[in-house]
């Protein structure tokens, strides 16, 4: 049954861009199409508690009113960088070792646009912690469309580049631009390599603590559609898998299963 509903978002044609829960399950996370926000909810434990207790017990009306789904509207929202065109997807990742109980742990990656680095925005006061941005041939900013965190926390990775098929490595703890930049290719347009702006980036994720390698991720890309496994200890795919059948789309990949 639904136990809760989301009633703030509202404008035309504006809706979440997909959601995440947080590492410990505290928080929801999403963006907004039109809005350009990216909003933290909390996630309604007690509530669900409450219910979970109540159900060898007799239902009444008064406790079957309050068993109706309850309004939920964000507890923060963050539009860090202000506006980017209603067309830009954005991406978002939580810090994979995030723990509610420590604050200094309780933060999230986002992108949005060419014209945006990645911040990394604090999940407790919206307020901007650090910004990495990476830098093109031409040695101008460019934003990514896609970021992620290694399962240790310790790099964040951007790509889907307009210029160029590369994916920029960053060290958390080192803001700014010095990062590291992998080729999918030698050019953009060059045919080695793999093909199409990537869309989706995913690392391994083991069981229920989410660890696994750090060093070990796929890339997939919009046509020619493709997924690549790359281990960035070596200078070549791990492997490959290609989608043939004309124009195809992979995007938002979260994880491996």
């Amino acid at each position: 049954k639904t136990m809760i509903r989301c009633t703030d978002i509202r404008g035309r044609d504006n809706y979440p861009q997909g959601c995440s829960f947080s590492p410990d399950g505290t928080c929801i996370l999403t963006s907004t199409s039109t809005s350009a926000d990216f909003r933290v909810y909390e996630t309604p434990f007690r509530r669900l508690e409450k219910d979970g207790q109540d159900e060898d017990n007799v239902v009444t009306d008064d406790v079957q009113a309050q068993q109706q789904p309850q309004c939920w509207t964000a507890s923060l929202r963050s539009n860090e960088g202000g506006c980017s065109p209603s067309s830009s997807s954005a991406s978002y990742a939580w810090y994979p070792l995030m723990n509610s109980s420590q604050p200094i742990t309780s933060f999230y990656a986002t992108c949005r646009g060419h014209s945006t680095p990645i911040h990394l925005i604090d999940a407790y006061t919206s307020q901007l912690r650090a910004s990495y941005r990476p830098y093109n041939a031409a040695d101008e900013m460019e934003g990514p469309t896609v970021v992620e965190f290694s399962p240790d926390g310790r790099r964040v990775l951007g790509t889907g580049f307009k210029s160029d098929r590369t994916i920029a490595i960053f060290d958390v703890g080192i803001p700014g631009r010095e990062g590291v930049v992998a080729r999918l290719g030698k050019t953009r347009r060059s045919k080695d390599g793999q093909k199409g702006i990537p869309s989706a980036l995913a690392f391994p994720k083991y069981g229920a603590s989410g660890g696994g390698p750090n060093n070990v991720f796929a890339v997939g890309t919009y046509s020619p559609a493709s997924i690549y496994i790359y281990d960035d200890r070596t200078n070549i795919p791990a492997s490959e898998i290609v989608l043939h059948g004309g124009l195809a789309v992979v995007g938002h990949g979260r994880a491996f299963v």
